[in-house]
């Protein structure tokens, strides 16, 4: 039942969007947002969010990256809901990340809502910390796209070793690799999440991803790349076969839905932040990790459509 009124609350949102889709819009942001909204049990209310949108565009320059990126305006909208404040601190982390050489046209605007209230700088100047030691690492890999997990990982670790968290990272990209998962960015995403659980390398949690994915391949789950950072959450919740199971379930009737069959990581970090929601505990560990995903869906996919949108046109 839970999924259900999931899935109706997806398709309410959606249509809220859409009604006010513009020519710039693509259906797969808007996909994201109303799936965002959906799965935090959030109704979007017409009115008030392109109230918001509006007010937004009325603050942003002609030529600003706000003004012309409708994803960004309505990712801010959906941290507003009708407060403005929200949004001049929004800006004010911007203006932070930019400051300790996190600037990005598209990542760092995204990024910039996940600094916390009260350590903002500190937060920002430990995601940059993070970022300049993993780039030493990754060199071909760490771009803009590393800024939001970064963030919010320097949210958790705002005085930890940088350096030899980088390593951590490095090791478990590595790990993963020997067990045939793919290179490339959404291996590294998937290697910075892992870091949740400790600065210092977890032996379990390499096998335990291992075991995950080949359980997911056994019910049925086509694994793309872009799942591997889900994967990594559920290792980290170190969830059981019967719990697997039941994220296997949700995707399969989330896929059943024609506007989520043909995006398998939209369907499956929808199934999994189901799975989250109803975990029996519920606390600020509980909250930190759904930041993590939240993140990387709004932040990571999210920029990495408007990228590649904006690749097509030119």
């Amino acid at each position: 039942m839970y999924i259900e009124n999931q899935l109706a609350l997806f398709e309410d949102n959606q249509q809220k969007l859409l009604a006010h889709k513009n020519w710039t819009d693509s259906k797969i942001t808007i996909l994201t947002l109303a799936i965002a909204g959906s799965v935090g049990s959030k109704q979007i209310n017409n009115k008030q969010f392109f109230a918001d949108v509006n007010w937004i565009k009325e603050q942003s320059g002609w030529f600003s990256t706000i003004r012309n990126q409708p994803y960004i305006q309505y990712v801010y909208a959906h941290y507003m809901q009708g407060d403005k404040k929200v949004y001049n601190r929004i800006i004010q982390n911007k203006k932070y990340l930019d400051q300790h050489k996190l600037k990005h046209a598209i990542y760092s605007h995204l990024a910039a809502p996940l600094l916390l209230n009260g350590q903002e700088q500190k937060q920002a100047s430990a995601a940059r910390e993070l970022y300049r030691a993993g780039a030493k690492k990754q060199i071909f890999l760490t771009s803009g796209n590393d800024i939001s997990t970064l963030v919010v990982l320097a949210g958790r670790y705002i005085n930890s070793p940088f350096e030899e968290m980088s390593i951590t990272v490095r090791l478990y990209y590595d790990e993963l690799r020997k067990e045939n998962f793919s290179l490339g960015n959404n291996l590294q995403t998937m290697a910075q999440f892992l870091l949740w659980q400790s600065p210092t390398y977890v032996d379990h949690l390499v096998t335990y991803c291992k075991a995950i994915r080949l359980h997911l391949e056994q019910l049925g789950v086509v694994i793309k790349s872009s799942m591997y950072p889900f994967i990594a959450i559920l290792a980290l919740k170190q969830v059981k076969d019967h719990e697997l199971e039941t994220v296997v379930d949700n995707f399969f009737a989330i896929r059943g839905n024609f506007n989520l069959s043909w995006q398998p990581a939209h369907a499956f970090y929808m199934a999994v932040q189901c799975f989250l929601n109803t975990c029996v505990i519920q606390n600020e560990e509980h909250q930190s990790l759904n930041q993590l995903l939240t993140s990387y869906m709004l932040c990571t996919i999210g920029g990495q459509t408007i990228i590649s949108q904006q690749n097509l046109q030119h």
